[in-house]
């Protein structure tokens, strides 16, 4: 079930809205680990990290651009 996959994480310090793309690992159905390192960009926050396990839902980005976003943090079950 694992593989290596891009996700999107909303940038929290920008006016509209804003997404970094960033590599991730499929755990489950809708479970992705947050891989590498976080890129450094001057006066972004984001809401999670590299390390993080995060549940990820299809959102349309623009012209009909289907992406996978994070929007919850979990905590893996051991």
């Amino acid at each position: 079930m694992s593989g290596e996959t891009t996700i999107y994480i909303r940038v929290t310090t920008r006016g509209g809205p804003s997404w970094r793309p960033v590599a991730a690992a499929r755990l489950g159905d809708d479970v992705y680990r947050i891989l590498g390192k976080k890129s450094v960009v001057a006066g972004e926050e984001w809401p999670f990290e590299p390390g993080d396990v995060v549940r990820c839902k299809p959102y349309e980005l623009t012209d009909n651009d289907l992406v996978l976003v994070a929007y919850e943090k979990i905590t893996p079950v051991a």
